[in-house]
């Protein structure tokens, strides 16, 4: 092939080390063939000790190729070799554009082809404004949180752009919304959401309200007064009482005449009435109690007085010493429940606003404890009265002060009768409330108004009160752990004097 005449039959083989015919491009070398020489192949010549090796492409020494995507230096001809550097070396920086002349309509905002200001931190408040302070970045070998990734050695960072603002935290978009489901907007604390599927659930409307014929009397500037009174005699059942609404009517006369009170500061609930808003149901003695403490202002007097049936039930909550609540029941009791001492104490005591007084009786059985105040008065053997108890953070005021009259002590049953009065019923409590304000004033300390109450209780039927149709709840419920007589008791929210402190109504 190539001109050369094919060797003749039986003629010696080409030697070793001769040219052999060029093959074509990608076929394998002829047999018996050198191999072609090759850097550092062996038996090939080596380079002396010490000198430099021969340069290569793409070998040790050689300049580094151009990153991928690198542009030429501008003003660069098109298709022009990029000046090559030692390695290790940066390369040459471009020259930059000249800026452009400013004009003299220039305004405050900075140029589109100016360099971008220098980088800075800025620190948000708590509200999410960010101050003006700039904070410089530190110098460090590492690279700085937030800053872009370096497209070629040497070329300056560009600004990353500012992620968007997300409800969702870290800078990340809300999560795609289900098919078939709007997108919901982020919802921001005092802003409904445009979305009506994610907007929050309305507050539930309180179950009582109180209505506008409850509304308190304007006063004068004076010291305001607003008494709730609330008689069940329960008509019609087997548990019907005689005397309450003849106590409901005494105690507002007491008011009025004693302590200053007008017909317009007086709220009175009883179930003889047609006015279904001022029946004593369990409703109507909610709405009536969110009246009484509304509003409060420093140097109020509230009244509340309950003459009915009272109860106990076991203590699910673990406050009670004896293991049980003190309950009143309303008229519709039977239908709507009772009420216990920790809502009383919920609704009246704890909101007591500073410098408000709250007095109140209860005329029930086991009422001792019926507001769950902390201290009970006791009697020691001199006949003096004294504080028994402890302190209460859960069941204390908001600074005011609570006095409750109980007609009896919590293991007690109270009487409706109508030996006191000679003719008309009465509850015995309340009677000798009235009676002891009566006789000696409105001026008497705390615990001489006790033990007022206290001698007319005891001398009835020689200090042995029957029960009547009072005790018959507790009867059922609790059985022989009823005990015989009544005993008037005074509970407080804290420990006042009882011998300085005068009767504040």
């Amino acid at each position: 092939m190539y001109g050369y005449p094919p060797p003749a039959y039986g003629a010696p083989p080409a030697g070793y080390g001769a040219p052999a015919a060029p093959s074509p491009y990608g076929a394998a070398p002829p047999y018996g063939a050198p191999p072609a020489p090759a850097y550092g192949a062996y038996g090939a010549p080596q380079p002396a000790y010490g000198a430099p090796p021969a340069p290569a492409y793409g070998g040790y020494g050689a300049p580094p190729a151009p990153a991928y995507g690198a542009q030429p230096a501008y003003g660069t001809p098109y298709g022009a070799p990029q000046a090559t550097s030692a390695y290790g070396a940066p390369p040459p920086a471009a020259t930059p554009a000249p800026a452009p002349a400013a004009s003299a309509s220039s305004s405050a905002y900075p140029s589109l082809a100016a360099p971008p200001p220098p980088e800075t931190v800025t620190a948000s408040n708590s509200a999410g404004a960010p101050s003006s302070a700039p904070a410089s970045r530190p110098t460090s070998a590492y690279p700085t949180v937030g800053a872009s990734a370096t497209p070629a050695f040497g070329t300056p960072n560009a600004p990353a752009p500012a992620p968007a603002a997300s409800p969702y935290g870290g800078g990340y978009p809300p999560p795609p919304a289900p098919a078939g489901q709007a997108q919901p907007s982020a919802y921001t604390y005092g802003q409904p959401s445009a979305n009506p599927q994610q907007r929050p659930a309305t507050a539930p409307a309180p179950a009582y309200m109180p209505p506008t014929t409850y509304a308190p009397a304007p006063t004068n500037g004076g010291r305001r007064r607003r008494a709730l009174l609330v008689g069940c005699g329960y008509p019609g059942t087997r548990e019907a009482l005689n005397g309450c609404l003849n106590d409901v009517n005494c105690i507002k006369f007491c008011l009025m005449n004693r302590f200053g009170f007008t017909e317009q500061q007086i709220l009175i609930l009883r179930d003889d009435t047609r006015q279904p808003d001022f029946i004593s149901t369990k409703a109507n003695i909610f709405r009536g109690i969110q009246w009484l403490m509304t509003d409060q202002q420093p140097g109020d007097s509230l009244f509340f007085h309950f003459s009915g049936h009272g109860s106990q039930q076991y203590d699910r909550n673990g406050d009670e010493e004896d293991g049980y609540d003190e309950t009143i029941c309303p008229t519709d009791f039977r239908r709507a429940g009772q009420i216990v001492d920790d809502e009383l104490n919920r609704m009246m005591v704890q909101p007591l606003m500073p410098n408000v007084t709250l007095h109140a009786v209860i005329d029930a059985c086991h009422s001792g404890t019926a507001l769950d105040l902390p201290y009970r008065a006791k009697v020691d053997h001199s006949g003096r009265w004294y504080w028994k108890g402890r302190a209460r953070y859960d069941k204390c005021t908001r600074g005011g002060t609570a006095f409750q009259f109980g007609a009896c002590k919590d293991s007690q049953v109270a009487a409706d009768t109508n030996k006191l009065s000679g003719k008309a019923y009465t509850g015995a409590a309340t009677f000798s409330f009235i009676e002891a304000i009566e006789k000696y004033g409105v001026q008497q300390t705390y615990g001489v108004l006790l033990g007022h109450m206290m001698q007319t209780l005891r001398a009835m039927n020689g200090g042995m009160v029957s029960s009547g149709a009072t005790g018959i709840l507790a009867s059922l419920l609790l059985g022989s752990s009823i005990s015989s007589g009544q005993e008037p008791v005074l509970s407080c929210d804290k420990q006042v004097d009882l011998y300085a402190s005068r009767l504040n109504i």
